[in-house]
């Protein structure tokens, strides 16, 4: 006898193991980084499961049962939705801050309501963001399926509403539901491709442009019966293609490219075609080996729990686990134990129980032992007319008489039969052993009628049997679930105690055991004895503070302290934010010394003024001390905000003030308390993690760029005091290229006392940087940031020729780095002769009038610039200069002035990224310009200027690894624009 063929489909289990592993992997290492695509398979699969639900219902009644339909979705989803979503609240008020944990509790009322996604598209939550990320963030793509979920079922019976009831059950009732469900692809995708350019937040996570992914979905579930007479050949290679297309997906989609429209397309497409392979085939699809194996299938089996759980692990571990090597292997067993014991305790159990079945949905045989969860999918099978039963003797086998003395009294042959359970009701009629009811779409056979096989015969739905009474059928149905079930739900809960412990232990074990504080021992309170050693008696009060385990009644308390220390500073007049007080009253010592000392600052002055006054006050008339600023106020050239209002309102005229004071009477030596370093940040760490992003492609438009080292990565930052901040080969000198175009506006601005805003325009493009195009009607280039444009604000600076306007912009370029440049002349001839599309953009110019030097010497002009040589740390500053109003930071010149710079700022900011400035912004939030030799130029208002070089460059001409550093720079040091 030979085993009987599973109906679960292995593929789309293993399918939808490979969606769920690329979208945790994303979350959890940032690799790969287009895994998050792996919700756009899940909705193709959900859509053509929930459709296959939907044609069975027609196929074999006419009408959709909408209560058992809906009963069925509380079943499967609900139960371990609430569980996650209450464990994640009750955790987020105990580890979170007040009002992050009340956003939570928002994100879970938004998820329990199925509408977390317009929750965050209406706050324009960027799903892609790495600050503050929700735990429940996930919940947005659950919360589309479910309002496709209830909407769909409506449209499938408005579809059939005019097709006579007989007509439903055969090809007339699918091909009105396919006609509706191609409506719904294409209004959906004109939907997404309008909206992703629009409103990239609101097109992420709408349902209006995601319903047409689970509508490809609903229409190869309508095409079930064509597509199942396809070759053998051509559903094997459409099913490798299309797993080849999901995988390449993940590695080729960007976070940063347009999403949904046109990109979801790709894991979209190849979704389908695996699905639309395996239908009509035996479903253990054997030779797709990669996805049907059994390990595949088991993690598809729970990727449900899986998708619920890991990324609240992930933030959960990310604020609880120091950093280390350790934490994200112990995050990884946390989210498998969750997962397990979820799948065996909570979603499998009540997805098989007979809660909400009534009569019609009494618990089944399958429903109380069929393994594989809703969203897998039986292969096709026939339908067998409701008049007709097919005979048992021919689709199953009878068992050997050995085998019926071992079955309990009552069983009949095709029951299944587990050691302990009970045997079912023979009155009730079951689906084929192993299939869901709820998750196996009816698809009609390919045979002639009245000659099905036997194996589809198997398989056939019997007549549904008679109503038994309530009594009846509802007391058995639980009892056979807690038989069935029972034993699972104690392995679960066993494993999670298990897990527990293991995770405690690995915690331990990299963390180590946290240290519980002893009862100290008593320790006896000496009198003062001024002959004991200070240093001794010191040791012996930290050591006895070592093992205290409660704090010690001090009197006075360490906030009275600090509130008289303060009140009773006799130079605390001398730095509240009331007007200047008088100096006289902020000096000491003798006003005949020969020594003057300024000590000037925020409250760090005012703590040190004292032990300043004390020391002129003892120095024998050699030096008096005037100590004056105000608390909350740093004394740098960059307004940094005070929490104070007042303080933040005063403090630039309290500096220009002392700044006055001090130049009025100059002294011998001054003081500045110095303000922390707001950046702490290791370069180097994020250079290493850089490295090993392999993706984009080396320029080639000229030969020294095609050779450049694509491993070079550095990374620079300049701060508003001078200092710069460097990594690895931060020294390494480049062609400026294309960054060198906003130094180049800031000189054409300031040369043309702003005339220069007159001849070129300053909009986005939403094209190629070298499009040989100019403003329609004008003939200005559309930006200064474009070819076109560069080549005319550089024809704009100062000189009579060439040769002069070359050496004006060599000056300016300058001033921004602070110290002379260079020119690879190789680099500049070669821009020159190989710049047929600058030449071709230069004649177009001067044909529109707008370029009023020869196309030429505009063309030899910007060449040489873009040849200029920096390295990191000198870009940085330079895009310091331009963040801090146009003064440089480490010469403190003034370059240019603070309308110039802030015009230049704000045109980076919306062309600086070319047609990616929209998606640079929303990422990153910095003004930023790149450039095709890998650089990276920004520049954050206030705050301070950043390089990033590597030469790989992605499609839009940016460097990739400088967009990813961009955006953790952004992240980690709070730079977004628009953060609040």
């Amino acid at each position: 006898m030979h085993a009987a063929t599973p109906r679960v489909r292995r593929d789309l289990q293993g399918l939808r193991a490979l969606a769920v592993l690329a979208v945790v992997a994303t979350h959890l290492t940032g690799w790969p980084r287009g895994g998050f695509v792996g919700v756009d398979v899940f909705f193709v699969l959900s859509g053509f499961l929930v459709t296959g639900i939907l044609l069975r219902d027609l196929e074999s009644t006419g009408t959709v049962h909408l209560r058992r339909f809906f009963a069925r979705r509380i079943r499967r989803l609900l139960p371990a939705a609430l569980l996650v979503l209450a464990v994640i609240v009750g955790a987020g008020f105990l580890v979170f801050p007040g009002v992050r944990a009340e956003a939570l509790l928002g994100d879970a009322l938004a998820a329990g309501g199925l509408v977390s996604n317009w929750r965050f598209a209406l706050e324009g939550r960027d799903y892609f963001s790495h600050i503050d990320v929700s735990a429940l963030q996930h919940f947005w793509s659950l919360s589309v399926e479910e309002q496709f979920s209830l909407g769909w079922p409506l449209i499938v019976l408005l579809s059939v509403a005019l097709v006579p009831a007989l007509a439903r059950r055969g090809r007339a009732g699918r091909t009105a539901v396919g006609s509706a469900a191609v409506l719904v692809v294409v209004a959906s995708g004109t939907v997404a491709w309008i909206q992703t350019a629009s409103d990239p937040s609101m097109a992420y996570f709408s349902t209006f442009t995601r319903a047409g992914e689970l509508g490809v979905g609903a229409v190869l579930a309508c095409l079930a019966p064509a597509l199942g007479r396809l070759p053998t050949a051509v559903r094997i290679l459409s099913m490798w293609v299309g797993l080849g297309v999901v995988a390449a997906s993940f590695v080729v989609v960007d976070p940063g490219e347009p999403f949904p429209a046109p990109w979801a397309a790709l894991p979209v497409a190849g979704a389908a075609l695996v699905i639309a392979g395996g239908i009509g085939a035996d479903p253990r699809h054997r030779h797709l080996f990669v996805v049907t194996n059994p390990l595949a299938v088991a993690v598809g089996d729970v990727s449900y729990s899986l998708y619920l759980w890991h990324l609240p692990v992930i933030v959960f571990a990310g604020a609880l686990l120091p950093p280390g090597p350790a934490a994200m292997p112990i995050t990884v067993l946390i989210l498998v134990v969750l997962t397990v014991a979820t799948y065996l305790g909570v979603e499998q159990p009540v997805h098989r129980s007979p809660w909400l079945s009534r009569n019609d949905g009494a618990l089944s045989a399958s429903e109380a032992s069929a393994p594989a969860p809703e969203t897998s999918v039986a292969a096709p099978i026939a339908r067998t007319p409701p008049t007709q039963t097919a005979p048992q003797h021919e689709s199953t086998p009878l068992p050997r008489s050995s085998a019926l003395a071992s079955r309990p009294a009552g069983w009949v042959p095709g029951q299944r039969y587990y050691p302990g359970s009970r045997p079912l009701a023979p009155a009730r009629s079951d689906p084929a052993p192993g299939v869901s009811e709820a998750s196996r779409p009816v698809v009609p056979s390919v045979r002639p009628a009245g000659s099905p096989s036997p194996a589809l015969r198997a398989s056939a739905p019997a007549p549904p049997a008679q109503p038994a009474a309530p009594s009846s059928s509802r007391g058995p149905a639980w009892a056979d679930w807690r038989a069935r079930y029972g034993p699972r739900m104690g392995v679960a809960a066993a494993s999670l105690v298990i897990g527990a412990g293991a995770t405690v232990l690995a915690v331990f074990v990299a963390y180590g055991a946290p240290t519980l504080p002893s009862a100290p021992a008593p320790v006896a309170v000496a009198a003062p004895d001024d002959g004991a050693d200070p240093l001794g008696t010191l040791q012996a009060d930290l050591a006895a503070a070592t093992t205290a385990s409660a704090w010690p009644e001090l009197h006075p308390s360490l906030d009275d302290a600090m509130r008289e220390s303060s009140a009773a500073n006799r130079a605390h007049d001398c730095f509240t934010p009331d007007p200047l007080p008088e100096i006289g009253r902020c000096t000491w010592g003798s006003a005949d010394a020969p020594r003057h000392l300024y000590l000037v600052g925020d409250s760090s002055a005012m703590a040190y003024a004292p032990t300043f006054a004390k020391l002129a006050e003892d120095s024998g008339g050699q030096w008096r001390v005037t100590t004056v600023g105000m608390y909350g106020c740093r004394f740098t050239d960059v307004l940094v905000e005070s929490r104070d209002p007042a303080v933040t309102a005063t403090c630039a005229q309290r500096k220009s003030d002392v700044a006055a004071l001090i130049a009025a009477a100059p002294a011998e030596a001054g003081t500045v308390t110095p303000a922390h370093d707001p950046h702490p940040y290791d370069l180097d760490d994020l250079r290493e993690s850089l490295l090993d992003e392999r993706g984009g492609e080396v320029d080639d438009s000229i030969p020294q760029l095609a050779t450049a080292d694509p491993d070079l990565c550095a990374i620079a930052l300049s701060l508003p005091d001078g200092s710069v901040r460097r990594s690895t080969d931060a020294e390494v000198a480049f062609s400026i290229q294309s960054a060198v175009k906003p130094f180049l506006f800031a000189l054409a601005l300031f040369d043309t006392d702003g005339e220069a805003l007159d001849r070129v325009g300053i909009e986005p493009t939403g094209e190629s940087f070298d499009a040989i195009k100019l403003e329609s009607g004008t003939g200005r280039p559309p930006n200064p940031m474009v070819n076109a444009g560069a080549l005319l604000t550089a024809s704009l600076v100062d000189g009579g020729g060439p040769r002069e306007r070359g050496a004006r912009i060599a000056r300016g370029l300058a001033a921004f780095a602070g110290r002379e440049l260079d020119v690879d002349e190789d680099v500049a001839h070669n821009e020159h002769l190989l710049g047929d599309r600058n030449h071709a953009l230069a004649h177009l110019m001067r044909a529109e009038g707008t370029l009023a030097v020869s196309a030429d010497d505009a063309v030899a002009v910007y060449a040489r610039a873009c040849a200029t040589l920096v390295d990191a740390e000198t870009l940085s500053v330079m895009g310091a200069t331009l963040a801090l109003g146009g003064v440089n930071p480490r010469t403190g010149d003034r370059v240019v002035p603070e309308r110039v710079a802030r015009d230049v700022v704000s045109v980076m900011a919306t062309c600086g990224v070319y047609d990616g400035s929209g998606r640079w912004m929303r990422a990153v939030g910095v003004p930023a310009k790149s450039s095709v030799s890998g650089a990276l130029v920004l520049s954050a208002p206030g705050r301070l200027g950043g390089a990033v070089v590597s030469p790989p460059l992605d499609d839009q001409g940016t460097s990739v690894r400088g967009r990813i550093a961009s955006e953790r720079l952004s992240d980690d040091l709070h730079l977004h624009s628009f953060a609040v």
